[in-house]
């Protein structure tokens, strides 16, 4: 006696052999008779077994367990169901990458540094804040050992207080030192020649 499993009153191998069933498995039971039986599913409900879309190239199968991908979870939209999908709740990446999940790998000011790792990502001369912070060079440009962002006296030696008062000589323009230095040495100067001048002046009876 032979099978007939779809009762069309014709034996179920010659359904195959006349192509009247189609037997993708195959195991000689006609495709609908395994999908009537549950012995095969059909998720995608195209009267084919499941197991022959993904074996056929007929459905995609990412995570090969024999169940077209259009039938699982895909929570982010990405089009990569959550099995083959590195950051399944993020729909910008499939991997972690160098941020990880959730966070673009982005590197805003083109510096070779991805944001995530940037303290300062929208400076491109710099990664750390360093002393002057991002935006700002740690630069020191009249090489007073002072950077700029701090120098008092940008151009000249913050460094220089003849007077030793704490105050740079640039931030006092207008005062002498009096202390040892030279502003003594200038006093000096100037005392001798005031002196030369009014001496010079006795000896020739002009005072």
């Amino acid at each position: 006696t032979s099978a007939d499993c779809n009762l069309n009153d014709r034996p179920d191998a010659c359904d195959i052999a006349d192509r009247l069933s189609r037997d993708c498995q195959p195991n000689t039971i006609p495709d609908e008779c395994d999908l009537a039986s549950g012995t095969s599913a059909d998720c995608n409900a195209n009267d084919r077994p499941d197991e022959c879309d993904t074996a056929q190239g007929v459905s995609a199968d990412c995570d090969a367990n024999t169940v077209p991908d259009a039938c699982q979870t895909d929570t982010d939209g990405d089009g990569l169901i959550d099995p083959c999908d590195g950051c399944p709740a993020d729909p910008y990446k499939i991997a972690p990458g160098i941020c990880g999940c959730g966070v673009s790998d982005i590197d805003s000011d083109s510096d070779g540094v991805v944001d995530c790792q940037d303290d300062c990502p929208t400076d491109s001369q710099k990664t750390t804040p360093g002393i002057c912070g991002c935006g700002v060079a740690d630069v020191d440009t009249d090489l007073d050992t002072i950077l700029d962002c701090n120098d008092r006296c940008p151009g000249q030696d913050d460094r220089t207080d003849i007077n030793r008062n704490g105050t740079p000589d640039c931030l006092e323009p207008d005062i002498i030192p009096t202390a040892s230095g030279w502003g003594l040495a200038i006093l000096a100067i100037a005392l001798t020649v005031v002196a030369r001048f009014y001496f010079g002046r006795r000896r020739r009876g002009i005072v």
